[in-house]
């Protein structure tokens, strides 16, 4: 699992993710916003060594974008930097995340 902190506007809130392998088109995890109560599912669209591009669809909860894609990018320190694109293609969301369990 992957948890971190991410920003929207002038909001922080936590966000948790679960991934597997997979190829593109494929549904490689979940998501889970855990204070907005949001949660949904995570396709791969493209994926290299340092960066994993994925489509977002929420399955639960109310008041939150119901699709868009992120972008996660690994570093070396093991952290993913996360990039919420809105499905009109402009970030509105960031963090960084790190693994906290499997």
């Amino acid at each position: 699992m992957w948890s971190g902190t991410v920003t929207q506007g002038g909001s922080s809130y936590e966000v948790r993710l679960r991934l597997r392998d997979g190829q593109p088109g494929e549904p490689v995890g979940t998501i889970a916003y855990e204070p907005l109560h949001c949660a949904g599912e995570l396709t791969l669209r493209t994926a290299s060594p340092e960066s994993l591009e994925l489509a977002e669809t929420l399955t639960s909860g109310t008041g939150c974008t119901p699709e868009g894609n992120i972008a996660l990018d690994r570093h070396a320190n093991g952290t993913l930097t996360y990039n919420y694109f809105h499905s009109r293609g402009s970030v509105t969301t960031t963090g960084t995340l790190k693994k906290t369990g499997n």
